[in-house]
């Protein structure tokens, strides 16, 4: 009997997936052999100084607690005890060129904003000491701005929600696990990472765009050393999380790609420190232009600046390592009884279906037969010898196989 199994000694059942390990070339652990990214790479230390672009915002934003790049303006708000509005400012002179002041929510403690096509969305869940029960986030339809005047008035609606795994609501002020400062919105939903003021780590929740109450758990814990003030995401899916480490606040930006899922573990994290509250200052507010990161900080220390720094050089690229909604992904291959089974989407009549050895000698190809409307194919492997095969779909590696 036929056993198909990932490089090891044809028997009873069948296990299959592409050899997996660290895809970047720019990492210490580098595996020129792996053909998928499992989150493995690690990186030498690495610091970068922001280049400063605006020296001074308005002091109508000395806390700037979020960031956000909409109408080819900069936009933020301050935090906790202010008015509840966003404001648009010069990048280069500081100045507000647009505020818009929510008409019925008070500014309990805002920290972050993001956006989608529709809406812009506000954090109304700093946490600092992890007993708030009405965590929500503000959710405001951009078709309700009114760009005519210098300041408009909207209302928004609520997404209310609370942590799942949150058990104790005592106040401890920056020494509870619960606080949060950090959203962005991708896929269709907003992605929150909480600020972890004891053991330095930050959990990933994921929560509707919808208005309503929800309960959110945690879908992964990311180990960033420090806690999380801001976050960012561009439109390739590279994540950036900034934030510094009590108690002598160093600060740092994690640069997070080649994920699946938009589960970050799963791919390359990158840890770049930036300095301390001196310069750059209490970094909070974070966005992306492409792979240029923009970042504002509070007036504490440091007076209230926009920062820039690019990001591309510290990242593989190569479209070649995309792992999300590939052709790999959508493509199951099975073994059994001298059968090799291919279940795609993708598949059709005219594909043609190649298996090589080791030593790089076609031994196998094959021509798909299969319909538009079925999605199954099944090639019988029984002639081969026991041995490690690559198969081959047109030019697509879709895993290496072992038969014994």
């Amino acid at each position: 009997m036929k056993k198909l199994i990932l490089v090891a000694a044809i028997g009873v059942s069948c296990s299959l997936q592409a050899q997996k390990g660290c895809t970047d070339p720019q990492a210490s652990n580098y595996n020129a052999m792996a053909k998928e990214n499992d989150g493995s790479c690690f990186y030498k230390s690495t610091s970068a100084a922001p280049e400063k672009l605006c020296k001074r915002i308005s002091d109508s934003l000395t806390e700037s607690s979020g960031l956000m790049l909409y109408n080819n303006w900069f936009w933020s708000h301050n935090d906790s005890g202010n008015p509840p509005e966003i404001m648009a400012f010069d990048s280069i002179g500081g100045q507000v060129l647009h505020t818009i002041y929510i008409a019925n929510a008070p500014n309990n403690d805002w920290e972050d904003m993001t956006q989608d096509d529709q809406h812009i969305y506000i954090g109304d869940f700093g946490n600092n000491g992890g007993s708030r029960t009405d965590l929500s986030i503000l959710k405001i339809k951009k078709s309700d701005l009114n760009f005519s005047v210098k300041r408009d008035t909207v209302v928004c609606s609520f997404i209310r929600f609370s942590m799942g795994d949150q058990k104790d609501f005592t106040d401890n002020f920056i020494t509870t696990d619960y606080d949060m400062e950090a959203m962005v919105f991708a896929g269709d939903s907003l992605h929150l990472f909480s600020k972890n003021w004891n053991d330095k780590m930050s959990r990933h929740y994921v929560c509707p765009t919808d208005t309503g109450r929800f309960v959110l758990y945690p879908v992964e814990t990311l180990n960033v050393g420090g806690q999380i003030s801001g976050a960012t995401i561009n439109s390739n899916g590279v994540l950036a999380l900034i934030g510094y480490t009590k108690p002598y606040y160093p600060c740092f930006t994690w640069v997070m790609w080649d994920h699946k899922n938009l589960r970050f573990n799963t791919g390359n994290r990158r840890k770049i420190d930036l300095g301390n509250t001196l310069f750059p200052g209490q970094i909070e507010g974070v966005c992306y232009r492409n792979t240029t990161l923009y970042i504002s900080n509070e007036n504490k220390v440091a007076t209230q600046s926009l920062l820039k720094l690019q990001t591309a050089k510290w990242m593989d690229l190569n479209p070649n390592n995309s792992v999300e909604d590939t052709f790999i992904n959508r493509t199951s291959i099975s073994f059994k009884s001298g059968f090799l089974t291919v279940n795609s989407i993708d598949i059709s009549k005219g594909m043609i279906l190649l298996i090589y050895d080791l030593n790089g000698k076609k031994v196998f190809n094959a021509e798909f037969n299969t319909i538009e409307t079925e999605q199954t194919e099944r090639f019988d492997l029984s002639a081969l010898p026991k041995g490690i095969y690559i198969v081959k779909c047109e030019r697509v590696v879709l895993d290496k196989i072992s038969i014994d």
